[in-house]
């Protein structure tokens, strides 16, 4: 895994670009394309608070976690699903 910073700066970027089916991550600084799902898995492991206005984008109460959201948007994916835009 990589600074929790970085992951937490590509997720945003990534909600930012309308959830694409892949994602851009720095990865030993350097810029690295993962699946959406690779993105979201390695999310999951940061407790922090999504800042408010994520939450609003992808429509989850204040104080959503980076962790809650990835479990949220995991979900939708499903077993090859696609995300559902907000």
């Amino acid at each position: 895994m990589h600074d929790s910073a970085h992951i937490r700066s590509d997720f945003c970027a990534w909600i930012d670009a309308g959830q694409p089916e892949t994602a851009i991550i720095q990865m030993d600084f350097e810029p690295t394309v993962c699946s959406a799902r690779e993105l979201l898995v390695e999310i999951r492991e940061c407790s922090g608070v999504l800042p408010a206005y994520y939450c609003t984008v992808l429509n989850m109460p204040d104080g959503t976690t980076y962790t809650d959201a990835a479990e949220v948007l995991l979900r939708e994916l499903g077993d090859g699903g696609t995300l559902v835009a907000a």
